[in-house]
């Protein structure tokens, strides 16, 4: 298998970020009043957009646009101040990223948060790793699992799909994939549970970093 560029996704493949997501999902509660949420509920809110993930998180009698707007504001100015306190790399990551990087395989990540969050997470994290494309949530742009962003990774690479993989945690990721035409990767050690992704059909599934760094390895 010839491999020219990878799309990852961010949150629950390279960067562990769910308390820092909980912690500002959180607080934008109790400016409500509402109850909180356990960290690992947020694991089920998460994956197609913040706007989804506060709709999740409200009760049901609350979840009115004007309500989640507002609510949607305050999460996202407590994230944004807090980005890095508890989010880090996955064990193994950066090391994967750096082997890629040196067998020339354009590096890109694709994600539904907002697309400075990434940038700023992604420099922060990965310092020696050079991404040819960091693209989130921007005004105008489509989420996944709409494929416009990862086709744009691809054609910037001057790939053609079947060269490319796509690596990710969720079912929208595994969709993208398929809408690009690309070879689909799943990881377990993120936000959804096997049983989850198994529905979805993706063209291989990894239970660890190492996994996928072998995959990787006998594949270039």
């Amino acid at each position: 298998m010839i491999i020219k560029a990878c799309v990852f996704d961010l949150d629950g493949t390279l960067v562990d970020t769910i308390t820092d997501i909980a912690n500002a999902g959180n607080y934008a509660l109790t400016q409500f009043g509402f109850p909180i949420h356990p960290v690992q509920s947020y694991k089920g809110f998460i994956g197609d957009g913040l706007f989804n993930l506060v709709k999740r998180s409200l009760p049901e009698e609350h979840r009115d646009d004007k309500t989640v707007s507002t609510a949607l504001e305050m999460l996202t100015k407590h994230y944004s101040e807090h980005l890095l306190d508890n989010s880090l790399p996955y064990d193994g990551i950066p090391e994967l990223l750096l082997f890629l990087q040196s067998k020339d395989i354009d590096l890109n990540i694709v994600t539904n948060k907002y697309d400075n969050q990434a940038k700023s997470i992604a420099t922060a994290l990965f310092p020696d790793i050079t991404f040819k494309n960091v693209l989130g949530a921007r005004k105008d742009s489509k989420i996944k699992p709409d494929p416009s962003d990862t086709m744009f990774c691809i054609n910037m690479s001057n790939a053609k799909p079947n060269d490319c993989v796509i690596i990710g945690d969720s079912n929208s990721d595994i969709l993208t994939g398929k809408n690009a035409g690309l070879t689909t990767v799943s990881v377990t050690w993120g936000f959804r549970s096997v049983k989850f992704l198994q529905q979805f059909d993706p063209d291989f599934m990894f239970h660890n970093v190492a996994d996928l760094y072998s995959f990787f390895k006998t594949s270039i």
